[in-house]
């Protein structure tokens, strides 16, 4: 690695969040992963807004090695067709199968909205993407691999009922089993970027203990979906929290304000907000 003592470096480059007036925040999520001469794209926020805090930032969508998409809705896809159009070549896109599948949210009165992929996979393979579907744990680098299908482990984290899919024409309740995030292995431990958790944050933590062999993590960051969640709910997420070695906790996206402050009122100095432009040195 050429990067100053050989840290990993991230940058959120999309978040429902922003302190600089330079940058634009939507609800959605996008983070850049440098490590070492590799640049990473976690997700690529809901629109071409995207490429505007990209180029803020100091990067260009040429310099991107690869983009891990964390499943399948617009807020993390929106800004793919931009990205991989203005990347100018072939480039590695690693996601789960059912990203592409036809999925939908029930609002009051039952009404339903799209909040898929954009596009089919046939326009960003016009793009240039070349797509690699894992169900499994993945490799992503020497030293950053992904959770795969989420095992349900943890009771009270269940399937939300108003997230649907249409399958041979007939809506039905959509498991989310595309939602997953990476691991990032640190010299310092490692570090666990989620994008909504719909799975439960819960569940994917236990999934990166499962699949790294190792109990503690240096930081967790990402969307922990805890927006309009009831303080029941969060008690009992925050209460497995306690149960865990975590160094750094940055809740961001989807966890909402009252979430985030539910964490940072038990975690204090550990939990810091996560926001566009936030720049995280591992």
């Amino acid at each position: 690695m050429n990067m100053k003592n050989n840290k990993i470096k991230l940058t959120i480059i999309i978040d429902n969040y922003v302190r600089s007036s330079g940058l634009k925040a939507e609800h959605g999520w996008s983070i850049m992963i440098e490590n070492g001469n590799e640049k990473i794209l976690f997700d690529t926020g809901a629109s071409g807004l995207v490429l505007n805090n990209m180029r803020y930032l100091g990067f260009e969508p040429r310099t991107i090695d690869k983009i891990f998409i964390s499943h399948g809705h617009y807020d993390h896809t929106g800004g793919l067709y931009d990205v991989t159009k203005e990347a100018g070549k072939r480039i590695e896109i690693i996601a789960h199968e059912k990203i592409f599948e036809k999925k939908y949210k029930v609002s009051k009165g039952l009404k339903k909205k799209y909040i898929g992929i954009p596009f089919s996979k046939e326009k960003y393979i016009e793009n240039g993407a070349e797509f690699r579907f894992d169900r499994g744990s993945t490799r992503i680098s020497k030293n950053i691999y992904s959770l795969g299908e989420i095992e349900k482990t943890v009771k009270f984290e269940k399937p939300e009922i108003n997230m649907i899919k249409k399958k041979n024409g007939i809506y039905i309740n959509d498991s989310l089993i595309d939602d997953t995030g990476i691991i990032i292995e640190t010299p310092r431990g490692k570090v666990l970027i989620t994008g909504c958790a719909h799975r439960g944050i819960i569940n994917m933590i236990k999934q990166a203990q499962r699949l790294s062999g190792k109990d503690s993590f240096f930081a967790v960051i990402g969307g922990f979906h805890l927006f309009n969640k009831d303080k029941r709910y969060m008690g009992k997420v925050i209460s497995e929290l306690r149960k865990i070695k975590i160094d750094r906790i940055i809740p961001s996206h989807c966890t909402g304000y009252n979430g985030y402050f539910e964490i940072k009122n038990e975690f204090g100095p550990k939990c810091e907000f996560g926001y566009t432009g936030k720049v995280i040195i591992l």
